[in-house]
């Protein structure tokens, strides 16, 4: 009993002796080296982390910026746009706290939409909004100052637009309002037509200034 105490206690203090046994040279240097991998590692990923999240904060306040800067710029370069705009949205807000149930159904199945109106010359021009063909003649006749509204064609091509599915297919285009006695002309025509207005003009203004330079001159003498 006291041999097999004896080689328990002897065998417990080899155990002991191996376990905390001292490291060698190499191997300080061996834990040392894994310990500097691991520091580097952990403060490249940190110094990676922090960059990445300046940059992605750096792009999101850019893309603000120039998302600003769009608004702004488009906002000064057509303020009637954004007057439209807030006028379409104050319209619909008051005729849905005028109206009841059965006219706020009745307006989601056929809303108004806005449309430019043009007059077959192109120099009066404006907007108006509405559901129909009908009512845009109607408005376009007030707004235009025409007197007989006849038909509703579209500005680039002169397609006429006869019912209220192929309005609100074409919204956001232009539209011009002929007259009865009034017909569908490229834009093309109508510049051409101007200019040679204007050069006319001056050809025949000139012979009159020359004339005039002239009898100035004999009053002189």
């Amino acid at each position: 009993m006291c041999s097999q105490t004896v080689f328990i206690e002897a065998k417990c203090m080899l155990i002991l002796e191996c376990r905390f046994e001292p490291l060698t040279q190499r191997e300080i240097i061996i834990l040392s080296i894994f310990s500097s991998v691991v520091f580097l590692v952990l403060l490249v990923f940190t110094i990676f982390l922090i960059w990445y999240c300046r940059n992605k904060r750096r792009r999101n306040r850019e893309r603000q910026e120039h998302l600003s800067r769009t608004l702004e710029s488009i906002s000064i370069r057509d303020p009637l746009e954004e007057l439209v705009r807030r006028e379409s949205r104050r319209s619909f807000y008051e005729d849905v706290a005028n109206s009841n149930t059965e006219n706020i159904i009745e307006q989601n199945d056929t809303p108004r939409k806005m449309f430019k109106i043009w007059t077959s010359d192109r120099q009066v021009k404006t907007y108006v909004f509405a559901s129909e063909v009908q009512d845009i003649l109607d408005q376009g006749a007030t707004k235009l100052g025409l007197r007989y509204p006849s038909k509703l064609v579209l500005e680039e091509d002169g397609t006429e637009i006869d019912n209220d599915d192929i309005l609100r297919a074409c919204s956001g285009r232009i539209l011009i309002i002929l007259e009865h006695s009034e017909r569908w002309k490229p834009r093309s025509v109508i510049l051409n037509v101007d200019d040679l207005q204007h050069n006319n003009t001056n050809h025949t203004t000139y012979p009159q200034h020359h004339f005039n330079d002239k009898l100035n001159d004999v009053e002189y003498l």
